[in-house]
């Protein structure tokens, strides 16, 4: 992994067969990064999960396990105790061209993933809501 954070933007470059949401979390760690917006995030990854909420907190799942390409890759990350919370959506295309998308739930990097990580000086948290079972964004 590389990263550098400048002007409140952090950028990311990951490396083949390293874990997407533990590097994105070890380097918001060692930037101080508290809260941020993913912006843009790019690259061909394997093994993705991906969910698509179907009520009440409850979601399906569906694992690409084939390298794919990642088309879009955005959302949020609030610091929550000593973790993250990562609520990030994404679009993944196979070598057909057909694309997949929703909530990203995990992945390794196939060939590389690019990112740029907005800062968020807001103070926000998240907290389970009764009516739906999300986890919503609330700010302080």
């Amino acid at each position: 992994m590389q990263y550098k954070k400048s002007k409140g933007i952090l950028v990311v470059r990951l490396f083949k067969n390293e874990d997407v949401i533990e590097s994105i979390k070890a380097a918001l760690r060692l930037s101080r990064v508290e809260n941020a917006v993913v912006v843009s995030g790019i690259g061909m990854l394997r093994d993705v999960e991906l969910r698509v909420f179907k009520g009440k907190g409850k979601y399906a799942s569906k694992v690409f396990k084939d390298d794919m390409e990642l088309v879009s890759f955005s959302g949020n990350i609030i610091k929550s105790d000593n973790d993250y919370i990562l609520h990030i959506h994404s679009t993944i295309a196979d070598h057909k061209y057909y694309a997949y998308g929703g909530h990203f739930g995990r992945g390794k990097v196939a060939v590389t993933l690019e990112l740029f990580i907005m800062e968020v000086h807001q103070k926000l948290y998240r907290k389970v809501e009764p009516d739906t079972g999300l986890t919503g964004m609330f700010l302080k």
